[in-house]
C-alpha cells in the first residue's frame, strides 16, 4: 500500500483479526476441554433424559420425534441396530474403544463434536443439529458482513481525520519547498500532531527570515558598490596611459554588470516580481539577439507564421542573451542553434543548443545556482561569473516557466554539446 492512511488501517485490521483469532482459540480451548468442562454434568444429565425417553431397546419413532422438537441429531448403535436421524451424522465408523465405554463421554472426532451415552447393549450418540446457512442465517450473515464493512469504512474515515495534520504538514512542506515561504499550517490541531504543525511553522518562519536577511544583505551590498564603481570609472579617465586605463575601465564595467545582475536577479526573486509583459514578436526578438554576434554561426529556427507572446521583452531578451553568450563562448566555434516551437502539451519551448565539449553529470544538479561554475578551479580564465544561468532561471520562473539543461559530454565518439530549454 502506498497510502499512509491505508497502512495505518491495515495495521488496525490485522490487529483486530489477531485479537479475534486469540478470542476464538481461547474460547474453543475452554469450551472443548472434554471431561473437565464445568458444564459436563449438565450435558450428561440432559443426555440421560433423552435416553430415558427413547428407552432400551430404543424406540426409533420416539427418537425421531425428539429430533423434530429440539435441534439435536441422534444416532443409535447396537448388536441389531444401526440408525441415525441424519445421514450426515456418524458417517464414520465407530472406534473400538467407544464400544467399551461404561460412562458418558463428550468427544471430538474429525471436527465432529458429540456425546456418547452407553446404555445396556446400545450406544446413543447425540450432537447439536447444525442449521448453518439456512435462509434466515444467510440474512443474518449478510447483515453482519455489512456491519463489518461499515465499521471498517468508519475506521478508515476516523483514521484519515485523526491523521489530517500529517497531510497538512506534507502539503505545507511541499509548498514551502516550491518557494511559498509565507505559507503556514493550520494550527487548530491539538496534541503531538498540533505540536508538529507548530514546529513546521516555526521552521518556515526561521527559513523565511534567513533567506530574507540574505536577500537584503546582497541587495544592500550591491547598491553600495555602485557608487564607488562609478567614481572609479570617472577617476580612471584621468589616467594618462591608455593601456592601463582600458584595463581598469573593462574591470569596472564587469563589476558594474555583476552588480546589475545581482540586483535584477534578487528583484525577480521577490514573492511579487514586477514584470512588464506586452505582446512581443518572438521572431524579431530572437533575430535581434543573433545580431549581437554577427561573426558567429548562430542559426535561428522559428515557426513560419508570426508568433506574438505576452512576455516582458527586455528581461526575456536578457535571458536569451545570457544563454547564447555561454553557447558562443563554450561552443568551440561550432554552430549554435536558437529555436522556438510549440510542444504537444501546449507550452512554448525556447532552446539554445551548442556543440561544445559538454558538462560533466556531477555539475548538472547545481547549474543555475548563483556563482556556480563547472570550472572547479574557480579561475576566470574561462570567463563568466556563474550568474548568467541563475538570472535566466529567475526570469523564466517569473514568467511561470521552467529551465531545463541537457548536456552530452565529449567522449571522443558521437556528438557532444549542451542544450538549455525554457518552457512556459
Amino acid at each position: 500500500m502506498g497510502s499512509f492512511y491505508a497502512r495505518v488501517l491495515g495495521v488496525f485490521l490485522v490487529t483486530a483479526l489477531l485479537l479475534l483469532i486469540v478470542i476464538i482459540s481461547t474460547w474453543r480451548w475452554v469450551v472443548h476441554e472434554g471431561d473437565q468442562h464445568p458444564l459436563r454434568p449438565v450435558a450428561i444429565n440432559h443426555l440421560r433424559y433423552l435416553v430415558d425417553d427413547i428407552g432400551v431397546p430404543p424406540d426409533l419413532e420416539k427418537a425421531e420425534e425428539i429430533t423434530t422438537q429440539i435441534p439435536v441429531r441422534i444416532a443409535v448403535r447396537g448388536p441389531d441396530m444401526t440408525w441415525s436421524s441424519d445421514p450426515g451424522f456418524m458417517d464414520f465408523p465407530e472406534k473400538p474403544e467407544w464400544r467399551e465405554l461404561q460412562e458418558p463421554r463428550i468427544l471430538r472426532y474429525r471436527r465432529h463434536h458429540f456425546a456418547i451415552y452407553p446404555q445396556g447393549d446400545y450406544r446413543f450418540y447425540v450432537s447439536w443439529r447444525h442449521r448453518f446457512l439456512q435462509p434466515a442465517d444467510k440474512i443474518k450473515l449478510g447483515a453482519g458482513l455489512l456491519m463489518v464493512a461499515v465499521i471498517f469504512w468508519l475506521s478508515y474515515l476516523a483514521t484519515q481525520r485523526l491523521l489530517r495534520p500529517v497531510r497538512a504538514v506534507s502539503a505545507a512542506a511541499t509548498r514551502i519547498k516550491n518557494g511559498e515561504l509565507d505559507y503556514r499550517v493550520n494550527q487548530s490541531y491539538g496534541g503531538e500532531l498540533g505540536a508538529l504543525c507548530q514546529n513546521v511553522n516555526d521552521m518556515a518562519d526561521s527559513l523565511q527570515e534567513l533567506i530574507e536577511a540574505k536577500r537584503q544583505l546582497l541587495l544592500a551590498i550591491s547598491h553600495e558598490l555602485r557608487s564607488p564603481i562609478t567614481r572609479a570609472k570617472v577617476n580612471s579617465e584621468f589616467i594618462s596611459e591608455d593601456k592601463i586605463r582600458r584595463r581598469i575601465v573593462a574591470d569596472m564595467n564587469e563589476m558594474e554588470q555583476l552588480v546589475g545582475t545581482l540586483i535584477e536577479s534578487e528583484r525577480l526573486n521577490q514573492p511579487h516580481a514586477v514584470l512588464n509583459p506586452e505582446p512581443t514578436d518572438m521572431q524579431a526578438l530572437l533575430m535581434k539577439v543573433r545580431t549581437l554576434w554577427p561573426e558567429k554561426d548562430i542559426r535561428v529556427s522559428v515557426p513560419a507564421e508570426p508568433v506574438h507572446l505576452n512576455i516582458d521583452p527586455a528581461r526575456f531578451e536578457l535571458m536569451v542573451r545570457n544563454v547564447v553568450a555561454n553557447a558562443v563562448h563554450y561552443g568551440r566555434d561550432k554552430p549554435v542553434l536558437l529555436s522556438l516551437e510549440r510542444i504537444p502539451d501546449g507550452r512554448w519551448c525556447l532552446a539554445v543548443a551548442d556543440e561544445g565539449e559538454g558538462i560533466d553529470a556531477q555539475h548538472m544538479p547545481r547549474l543555475g545556482n548563483p556563482f556556480y561554475r563547472p570550472d572547479d578551479s574557480r579561475q576566470r580564465r574561462t570567463g563568466g561569473t556563474g550568474l548568467g544561468l541563475y538570472l535566466a532561471r529567475r526570469i523564466i520562473e517569473a514568467h511561470g516557466g521552467v529551465m531545463e539543461i541537457v548536456s552530452r559530454r565529449d567522449t571522443g565518439i558521437g556528438t557532444s554539446g549542451t542544450t538549455v530549454k525554457f518552457l512556459w
